[in-house]
């Protein structure tokens, strides 16, 4: 009797321990499992945040103090842009077609000196290496952005506004810039060329004693061109903040 006492108490001993045991190999692969879903979450929410950093950070506002008007401003890496075209009223300026209509949706025009001295205070013409870092930090490579000439892959497109360019030429405006195509005014003839096709903005970088750099975009283009033009010429202004 007591045997087959010890040895019921021995069977039933084994039987729970392997219940045990199971119990808690059940329980590590539950708990394996879990960090492999939490890890994958984890993931996605990450890779998320890091193409949220490659698009817009911020959109705020700025009101000229010198003639009131309000810009809308936009983060973009580690830059601060005016997400609209500079409308200031200065020497040697323009408004396309001479119609304060497409001055409230373009902006003025300005000779590159002009351009030079007519941002507000607490902002400035952007240089050429910034242009390159707002085009790097929107993918472009080094060596597409020191090239002169149309260059990138998808920047353009990234710069440009939903609507607004002709032919459907539009862009996603990822970014927040909200490039729109204003054209120029081109001193040889006196007129006003490309409006809705190209959008022109210079940089403060003279290329020699007669031109400067500037970056053009243009309908139906994802890429952007950057090359030099006549100071005397004006094209469109974003100012950068210092």
């Amino acid at each position: 009797m007591l045997h087959n006492t010890s040895l019921f108490i021995k069977s039933e001993t084994t039987k729970f321990c392997r219940s045990v045991n199971l119990t808690i190999v059940v329980m590590k692969k539950s708990t394996h499992l879990l960090i492999l879903t939490l890890l994958t979450i984890f993931s996605i929410v990450l890779q998320s945040c890091k193409k949220e950093e490659n698009s817009i950070s911020l959109m705020s506002s700025f009101i000229d103090e010198r003639d009131g008007q309000s810009y809308a401003t936009v983060i973009i890496g580690s830059q601060t842009w005016m997400a609209e075209n500079l409308n200031y009223e200065a020497t040697n300026s323009w408004l396309p077609n001479n119609d304060s209509a497409m001055g409230a949706l373009y902006g003025r025009l300005y000779t590159w000196e002009s351009a030079l001295n007519s941002c507000p205070e607490g902002w400035h013409l952007p240089s050429d290496e910034e242009w390159k870092t707002l085009e790097k930090h929107l993918g472009m490579s080094q060596a597409s952005a020191d090239s002169l000439s149309i260059r990138g892959t998808d920047q353009g497109t990234k710069l440009k506004s939903e609507s607004g360019w002709i032919y459907g030429g539009n862009g996603t405006n990822q970014s927040g810039f909200n490039a729109l195509p204003a054209g120029g005014y081109f001193q040889y003839g006196s007129t006003f060329l490309s409006i809705q096709y190209s959008g022109y903005w210079w940089t403060s970088t003279s290329f020699d004693e007669t031109s400067a750099l500037y970056r053009e975009l243009l309908f139906l283009s994802p890429d952007i061109n950057r090359f030099f033009y006549t100071k005397t010429d004006a094209f469109s202004v974003r100012c950068i903040k210092d």
